[in-house]
């Protein structure tokens, strides 16, 4: 080959290899924000100022889960909607309440209900208790045997209670869900995940404590407080102010409290403000069995019980007598819907109206610590908070 036939060979081979490197480049440089766990891609990083805490719990944080499924959708609607939560308290399937739904269905409590729960964004509860494979204790014994207190709940009773009612996310964090060790613990975990039904407030794990919700565009994030085990006030401190850095709004869900008191303790506001201060957004308690005051502080709610939502107590008016809070997250504000129910001796759940309604609310508000246009907003039923 001649020399001049060869540099011309030489130059056509540089040339290719010049555009096959461009396009390599391009294409690394385009593709190396893409997240891989596992061997897939479950995300993608839109560009540099992606908030690092959001990529971190993707891969895993100490503190909480993030649910990304619709991180893609989320991040390509930049118009943020109103998000709508509804919220109520203890749900115990087991013992009378096990019996009516072998009797007259899953559907039974809530039949009069069902409207409430459409069109929410998340509707959520307190499970109290596991769901297991074991056969139950409490059935039939009397008050004064131990097993009357030790739940469990039938696994497909408890699911098909949950999706009749669409209800999305429970909260575990309470004094009845080791009631069947840590094996019905872990059961419980197991049984709503693959019924992706969310859930946060494992006594045992930090990690299991939070989730963060993606919702509408908002990350929406729950931490449990269980005064009767799990871990302590300055853990869940810690863990709301990493949930600030990752979350739009943090929701801390409660089990406190004195059972059968209508006016919270110290001890619960004092926690109450503690969390607050650390960055929380809104408090949701459970574990009185009545419903207690609620209280704004910084411009922040608390409702310190919300009382019973499915329970077979029936021996007092208070433990009937229920309250349900809707959540309207908008832009800059926050607006509450108080839904005041009523447990028949039945066991079926009914909307209050008229005159009981007015007394529950009217007796609601002056017990709670709130201002006085507050007050006359909580006997109608609605009271919205702004500049959040």
């Amino acid at each position: 080959m001649s020399i001049k036939k060869r540099n011309v060979f030489i130059v056509i081979i540089l040339a290719i290899l010049i555009v096959i490197l461009f396009l390599f480049g391009k294409y690394i440089l385009s593709n190396n924000n893409v997240i891989v766990r596992g061997g897939n891609i479950i995300g993608k990083v839109e560009n540099n100022n992606q908030d690092k805490n959001d990529v971190k719990t993707i891969l895993g944080s100490l503190t909480g889960r993030v649910e990304t499924d619709d991180d893609l959708k989320i991040k390509q609607n930049k118009k943020i909607k109103q998000i709508k939560m509804l919220f109520f308290g203890d749900v115990m399937l087991d013992r009378q309440n096990r019996i009516l739904m072998d009797r007259k269905g899953v559907g039974f409590f809530t039949e009069k209900l069902e409207r409430l729960f459409w069109g929410q964004d998340l509707n959520v509860v307190n499970l109290e208790g596991p769901i297991t494979d074991k056969p139950s204790v409490s059935v039939g014994q009397p008050v004064e045997n131990p097993n009357h207190f030790r739940f469990t709940f039938d696994s497909e009773q408890a699911i098909n209670f949950l999706e009749a009612n669409r209800i999305n996310l429970v909260n575990i964090g309470n004094n009845h869900i080791l009631n069947f060790h840590n094996e019905g613990l872990e059961q419980t975990e197991e049984i709503l995940t693959k019924n992706s039904i969310g859930y946060f407030g494992d006594p045992l794990d930090l990690a299991k404590m939070s989730i963060i919700k993606n919702v509408g565009g908002r990350k929406i994030g729950f931490v449990n407080y269980n005064q009767f085990a799990g871990f302590f006030p300055e853990q869940i401190v810690e863990i709301i102010k990493t949930l600030k850095t990752q979350s739009d709004f943090v929701i801390v869900y409660p089990h406190w409290g004195q059972e059968y008191k209508l006016v919270n303790n110290e001890r619960q506001q004092k926690l109450a403000h503690l969390f607050i201060d650390a960055g929380a957004d809104l408090i949701i308690g459970a574990h009185p069995h009545v419903v207690q005051p609620i209280e704004i502080y910084k411009n922040k709610v608390i409702f310190y019980s919300l009382g019973n939502f499915v329970f077979d107590q029936y021996f007092s008016e208070d433990v009937r007598s229920i309250l349900g809070v809707g959540v309207l997250l908008g832009d800059g504000q926050v607006k509450f819907t108080l839904i005041p129910l009523f447990k028949q001796r039945s066991g079926e759940l009914e909307l209050m109206a008229g005159e009981q309604r007015g007394k529950f609310l009217q007796n609601l508000s002056t017990r709670s610590v709130v201002g006085d246009d507050v007050k006359k907003q909580i006997e109608e039923g609605e009271f919205g908070l702004g500049d959040r």
